[in-house]
């Protein structure tokens, strides 16, 4: 029972915040209002009500609630995340200027990726995402890395339960398809979105790992295709790797 000091309703709300972090995993309606003990037709209130705020989100379609941007947003903001962008900033700078190209930062949140630092150069073809926005992993070259290197257990259960989106014909949806590309990813060391995220956009990322060898986060560089043009991406590949190497050994 809710204390009579207290808002029931905003009570619920963090209570179904908590039960969606804990159980790391998506959750139904049903399972939301059976966990919470209340009604299911309170339950729909303020699950819709979290939805339009960006609190919980809905990446599958399918009913299920995961825990979204705006929740990540402000957990984001913990120490190992501001830490990582502190340390990752100088870097990204260092690459935005040879490259000539937006560079972004991204980690797995749930069973998609987001960008939590972003830095875009002052020219106009540069291309830039909203941060702390969700995407799905088979998107871009920083979801493919991050997938790529998590341990094979694990990348088994991320891809059971991670929606891959179509935005473009290039786009990989094939989940064989993806897996085959993500172990060619482990094996070069970067990975590459080719027009898959959006059309006339390129993307090269690497991997980034804390003192333990573990994966935390990937460093990439996206740009339009007429400035990430075939005979440049050799050259954008490199400094993008370089810039992940000098980054890992910071952490």
């Amino acid at each position: 029972m809710v204390p009579r000091d207290q808002a029931p309703a905003v009570t619920r709300a963090f209570d179904i915040l908590e039960y969606l972090q804990k159980r790391n995993g998506a959750a139904s309606l049903n399972e939301i209002a059976t966990a919470q003990e209340i009604p299911r037709a309170s339950a729909f209130r303020i699950m819709r009500t979290l939805l339009a705020r960006g609190y919980v989100a809905q990446p599958k379609h399918d009913g299920l609630y995961v825990l979204g941007a705006s929740f990540l947003a402000l957990g984001s903001r913990s120490l190992i995340h501001s830490n990582l962008s502190e340390i990752a900033n100088p870097f990204m700078y260092e690459l935005a200027a040879v490259s000539g190209q937006t560079v972004q930062l991204g980690v797995l949140f749930e069973y998609q990726v987001i960008y939590v630092e972003q830095i875009r150069v002052a020219i106009s073809l540069t291309f830039a995402v909203p941060t702390y926005q969700p995407y799905a992993v088979n998107l871009s070259a920083g979801g493919k890395v991050l997938v790529a290197y998590l341990a094979k257990a694990r990348q088994l259960e991320f891809l059971e339960n991670a929606a891959l989106i179509q935005n473009t014909p290039r786009t990989i949806t094939d989940k064989a398809a993806f897996v085959h590309e993500l172990q060619k990813v482990r094996k070069q060391g970067y990975a590459i979105d080719d027009e898959e995220f959006a059309q006339g956009v390129r993307c090269v990322a690497a991997p980034i790992f804390d003192s333990h060898g573990k994966n935390v986060a990937s460093i990439g560089v996206t740009g339009h295709i007429l400035e990430v043009t075939d005979r440049k991406i050799g050259q954008v590949v490199k400094q993008t790797v370089a810039a992940a190497r000098r980054l890992s050994h910071a952490l």
